[in-house]
């Protein structure tokens, strides 16, 4: 069994690999006689929006409808991937996703049914969480920014898997970057308070 009390989240660098450690690797080691619970954990938009799926089957007729009433029926999760790609691209699935930005949290009316914050909430009282280093630093972005964070929890343990991509990961979330337009339009700020400055820059 994995340590009493000590809790382990294991990123890696992609989804795949995550649903990866989902189907092979975490059932064969439970197979082998280690006892631990686990939890695979993706950003909000690998998830069915409930709110957008009833919005879906209400103003739709054609045969997808069916194909989406039989995930809704069958999935735990609400994961995406669980589609097969043929009923993804039937089923458009920018109409049933939705980005954090657009999601209505706490004030949507079927917020108690979400997969994202259900799947979330279950995780972060796993032993083991599986995670990607996107949503990783998009966790240590909101603690940079507010102080704040519940997408993770403060485990004891982080094993890195393709550590290699955690720069790339870490620069988008971390950095700041400025674009040739963006610094010209700074200049050109600055040097309507004084002509003088535009010449030194």
């Amino acid at each position: 069994r994995l340590d009493e009390g000590r809790q382990f989240i294991i990123v890696t660098g992609t989804k795949v690999l995550q649903d990866q450690y989902a189907k092979k690797e975490l059932p064969f080691m439970q197979s082998l006689g280690y006892k631990f619970n686990y939890s695979i954990i993706k950003g909000l938009s690998n998830y069915i929006c409930n709110l957008r799926a009833e919005d879906y089957l209400e103003h739709r007729t054609n045969l997808n409808t069916g194909i989406l009433r039989n995930f809704l029926k069958t999935t735990k999760t609400g994961d995406v991937s669980e589609l097969s790609q043929a009923d993804m691209i039937s089923l458009r699935m920018s109409d049933l996703i939705i980005s954090r930005e657009e999601c209505l949290k706490k004030k949507c009316p079927l917020s108690s049914e979400c997969f994202y914050y259900e799947n979330r909430r279950r995780g972060l009282a796993a032993d083991l969480i599986v995670t990607n280093y996107h949503y990783l630093f998009t966790h240590l972005h909101l603690l940079r920014k507010s102080g704040n964070s519940f997408m993770l929890p403060h485990a004891t343990n982080l094993i890195c898997d393709e550590a290699h991509l955690i720069k790339d990961a870490a620069r988008e979330f971390l950095a700041y970057e400025f674009k040739l337009n963006s610094l010209r339009a700074i200049i050109s700020f600055l040097s309507s308070y004084s002509p003088d400055t535009s010449n030194e820059l």
